[in-house]
């Protein structure tokens, strides 16, 4: 499904040249969609294309790997959507690939081309909140529900890719994760993952649902003189900044503050075009 957007953005930016797709009733309403693109349902028509310096691939997440190392062994540069693979070794050997036919290898990590996740990383290392201490993350929706991946590898890559970025791009030193399969046996609808930052004393909570009643894409950061809150879901006032949210008297606990929130303004502009954008340039470069 998310197919569908990459096609439009990669075309929009001038750079689509074919459209590989086995649902023949999508590609006849590409073809009425985008003038001089060719179609067709054969993948070997595309690593075989020596006009097709590049492919991006978004499939089931199983599949990220038989395609991402074919195109690679091919000689073309790869856009893979997220998560990257299933399996580290996997992943591992796309990127001794890359390396090996000097390609570029790109997972699509739509958040980092966020302008509100821009934002937030710009207010973090300015010290605005102080030390981050602890985050909170909510990926909820109802559906869409997959049988090659659990809720952890289709949702929580986005936070954690995040996450990473705002922890001075450090592994956690510790994970914790539990979860609970509803619908299909093995296959987790509902997860919450514990990140521990032992050395940079940073606590994070991510909880992913795919059988939620109501959509939330909300991330809170909490540091020690402020807090964030991006809530994705939201048209405008996606980001908050409370700049103080305690208040110490002589007393051994503090007083919260309320109703600080302030919106911090963002010139918003959309992270998947900016994303294809980059990864063209990447390429041409």
């Amino acid at each position: 499904y998310w197919g569908k957007n990459l096609i439009r953005d990669f075309y929009a930016i001038g750079v689509l040249h074919i459209i590989c797709d086995i649902d023949q009733t999508a590609l006849n309403k590409y073809k009425e969609m985008y003038e001089n693109v060719k179609l067709t349902t054969s993948w070997d028509d595309i690593i075989q294309d020596n006009d097709v310096n590049a492919v991006c691939i978004s499939l089931p997440a199983d599949l990220h790997y038989k395609f991402a190392k074919q195109a690679l062994e091919n000689g073309k540069d790869v856009y893979v959507e997220k998560p990257i693979t299933l399996d580290e070794n996997e992943a591992e050997e796309l990127i001794r690939l890359a390396e090996q036919h000097n390609k570029i290898l790109m997972v699509g990590h739509l958040l980092h081309y966020h302008t509100h996740v821009e934002k937030i990383k710009e207010i973090v290392k300015s010290g605005r909140i102080g030390k981050i201490k602890n985050i909170i993350s909510n990926r909820l929706n109802l559906g869409k529900f997959r049988t090659a991946e659990n809720v952890l590898w289709s949702f929580a890559p986005h936070d954690i890719s995040v996450i990473l970025s705002l922890c001075n791009d450090k592994l956690p030193t510790r994970v914790k994760c539990m979860g609970k399969d509803v619908i299909t046996k093995t296959i987790h609808d509902i997860t919450n993952t514990f990140l521990y930052f032992d050395d940079l004393d940073i606590y994070v909570n991510i909880n992913v649902n795919w059988l939620n009643p109501y959509k939330e894409q909300k991330m809170i950061i909490i540091g020690e003189t402020g807090m964030l809150v991006f809530d994705d879901t939201k048209k405008d006032d996606k980001l908050v900044i409370f700049n103080e949210y305690l208040k110490w008297d002589n007393g051994f606990l503090p007083t919260p503050i309320q109703g600080t929130g302030k919106t911090v303004p963002v010139d918003f502009e959309f992270p998947l075009l900016r994303e294809c954008r980059h990864f063209a340039e990447c390429c041409l470069n």
